[in-house]
């Protein structure tokens, strides 16, 4: 409560400065005039008595700088001083103003782009059911490596040792399969970016792959049309589906229903838009946010490399 206060003085005192000095003025002119009818009731000439009163009691000046102190006026004058000296600095050498607010925009920008990345990959949880309960398999591997490359993401230890969170389709089938603890196991393969075409437009947008089970195993259901199901992931299946993000929904088809069931061409495979995420949902690899999301059985058609 007594920083409130004293926060609340301070604004006070600010934005009714003019009245504030007045008030000083007149206080302290009051504080020398009774001085002085106190020494004039002791018998000191008029004269004597206004000139031992200014004497005794100081310069008013320095008396109002220290008020002004006390009130939190002087920090705010210098700061006003500062400012209104380092702009006429800053008129007086365009070429280096310049310079300095570019520099500031590119500094505030940059910090802001990481700021924006690290909660999106370390603050932010990830928009489905139950985040908590998400579990990521990983594998590592000897100090011996036998293989010389792989895809996916990997990082070695300082052992000399690889860890890495890919699997090959295989293993990941072996392990579905084969587990008893987890509920679901399913898995999620970002694809980069694709060429989609809608009607004669081609684009560029972020695509991931995920198994039948993915949007069972996080507890997404789409706001219009179906999810992927381990119907559409069957190898050898005879058509593609593809569930587009809600942004990519109202940018590129203006929220029309019947986006649903329309036909888009992905790296020049057709594919047929079967639902559309809610607003909310924006994948579960941060900071990677996919506009189309299609079963891993497509992988051999739209990118075969």
């Amino acid at each position: 409560m007594k920083a409130f206060a004293a926060y609340r003085s301070w604004m006070h005192a600010i934005l009714h400065r003019p009245r504030v000095e007045r008030r000083m003025d007149e206080e302290l002119q009051f504080h020398i005039q009774s001085y002085v009818n106190d020494l004039l009731r002791a018998g000191v000439a008029p004269d004597q008595a206004w000139r031992r009163a200014h004497v005794e009691f100081g310069g008013i000046e320095a008396h109002k700088e220290e008020c002004r102190d006390a009130l939190g006026l002087r920090l705010f004058d210098e700061l006003v001083a500062d400012g209104r000296y380092a702009y006429r600095q800053l008129r007086h050498s365009p070429v280096f103003t310049a310079v300095a607010i570019l520099s500031l925009a590119l500094g505030i920008g940059a910090n802001s782009a990481v700021f924006s990345l690290m909660e999106a990959a370390l603050w932010k949880p990830v928009s489905v059911h139950e985040p908590e309960r998400l579990q990521l398999f990983s594998w590592a591997s000897g100090p011996r490596v036998l293989m010389n490359s792989s895809s996916g993401n990997w990082r070695r230890t300082t052992t000399g040792a690889r860890v890495s969170t890919s699997f090959s389709y295989p293993i990941f089938d072996a392990l579905k399969r084969e587990q008893t603890i987890f509920d679901t196991v399913f898995a999620l393969k970002p694809l980069g970016r694709v060429t989609v075409v809608v009607g004669d437009e081609p684009e560029l947008v972020q695509a991931h792959l995920v198994s039948g089970e993915f949007y069972a195993g996080i507890g997404v259901v789409p706001m219009a049309g179906r999810a992927i199901g381990p119907h559409d992931d069957m190898r050898g299946g005879t058509e593609t589906v593809a569930v587009i993000s809600h942004k990519y929904w109202t940018r590129r088809f203006g929220s029309n229903p019947s986006a649903v069931g329309a036909r888009i061409r992905v790296n020049q495979i057709p594919v047929t838009i079967v639902g559309v995420n809610p607003p909310g949902f924006t994948g579960v690899e941060p900071g990677d946010i996919p506009d189309v999301i299609m079963p891993l059985s497509a992988q051999p058609l739209v990118s075969p490399n």
